[in-house]
């Protein structure tokens, strides 16, 4: 597998700051709250129709909002055959714990930057941070200050690259509308275009309020994996670290663990479906000989564990529990090396269910 073999599927990757008017209690992992706000600004931002109904909607192919939440099968792909939903262009997630909360002195931002169940307060936190910190452990959410910044990395992909100015416009009407169930208000910040090579580059500033067009334009998930594999050891073992809980189903029923080759096709599937769905094509593998090998990995240790999730769906009306693993697994095995690009593609797309909201996001270490 080489980087090549990713190059039908176009891509760009920003980051989001949003600084806050007031004070806010947010939850920790903030990609849930961050999507539904998003989508319901979205809607009201490009929506024309009185009913708001997009399943009776005469423009519904063309708008942006259910390209990006109701995105339909293609008809004919057998990949999706049977069913009605496909997966959607864009992977909205939020960066570690310190750069996703900034305060405005960084310590009280900063006092929680340790996974749950370590939580410390950094050395030099002032009494501000202390208490953050106390308030995360005892209701599960983040306590930010007026001033302090959040921030998050949304992915739009194939067609959605050319909706971002629509994007950066309904981010900045959901900013004003407030997040969190006390409907804090935020301003948006600035947006930055993250490169694979040179870093970041602002695009739009809440001081112009402006973006150029040259800002939209997308790359390739090939110039991603190139890059990512430059900085990867070619070697037969790997270790991987899952960020935010990944929910991988087997004949319906949820892993707690995750073998090499489970992880395999699981990446393969999503990619394929991306690429046939949003790229100028399918990819072209051969992938029962690439389950096979990946098979043939073995797994040499694993520290993964559970972790439950809980998210209120406003479509349901219900809290609907969405645990999955985190942690970390190593492999061992020649067939390794193959697999690296792919794995480096699923650092940025993710993988498994919710992906959208930020779940199943991994690194390679």
């Amino acid at each position: 597998m080489r980087p090549e073999t990713f190059s039908t599927l176009a891509l760009s990757l920003q980051r989001f700051r949003l600084r806050a008017l007031e004070p806010a209690p947010l939850p920790d992992f903030l990609g849930s709250t961050l999507r539904g706000a998003f989508g319901h600004a979205l809607k009201a931002a490009v929506c024309v129709m009185p009913h708001r109904d997009c399943a009776r909607c005469i423009v519904a192919e063309r708008c942006t909002y259910p390209h990006l939440f109701e995105t339909t099968a293609p008809q004919g792909l057998r990949l999706l055959r049977g069913q009605s939903q496909a997966p959607h262009p864009f992977v909205l997630s939020t960066p570690p714990s310190d750069a996703t909360f900034a305060g405005g002195e960084e310590a009280a931002g900063l006092a929680c930057a340790l996974p749950r169940g370590d939580r410390q307060p950094l050395p030099g936190a002032g009494r501000e941070a202390l208490r953050a910190c106390a308030d995360f452990e005892r209701t599960g959410r983040r306590r930010v200050a007026a001033g302090d910044f959040v921030a998050f990395d949304l992915l739009l992909l194939g067609r959605a690259v050319e909706c971002l100015p629509y994007v950066v416009y309904a981010v900045d009407e959901m900013a004003r509308r407030g997040l969190g169930v006390t409907r804090a208000r935020f301003a948006l910040e600035d947006v930055s275009a993250l490169d694979e090579r040179v870093g970041a580059s602002q695009v739009y500033s809440h001081t112009t309020r402006r973006m150029a067009a040259s800002d939209c334009e997308p790359k390739s998930l090939r110039d991603y994996v190139r890059a990512r594999l430059e900085q990867l050891h070619d070697a037969r073992t790997l270790r991987l670290r899952f960020l935010t809980p990944t929910r991988i189903r087997v004949e319906g029923d949820l892993q707690s663990g995750l073998t090499f080759g489970l992880l395999a096709r699981n990446l393969l599937r999503r990619v394929s479906l991306l690429s046939a769905v949003h790229g100028r094509a399918p990819l072209a593998l051969d992938f029962r000989a690439l389950v096979e090998r990946a098979e043939g990995v073995e797994t040499r240790a694993s520290t993964l564990r559970w972790q439950d999730w809980e998210r209120y769906s406003n479509r349901q009306h219900t809290k609907m529990k969405l645990g999955g693993f985190v942690g970390e697994v190593e492999y061992d095995g020649e067939a390794i090396r193959d697999f690296l690009p792919l794995l480096a593609a699923g650092e940025i797309l993710h993988v498994g269910a919710g992906t959208s909201f930020g779940l199943g996001s991994y690194e390679v270490l």
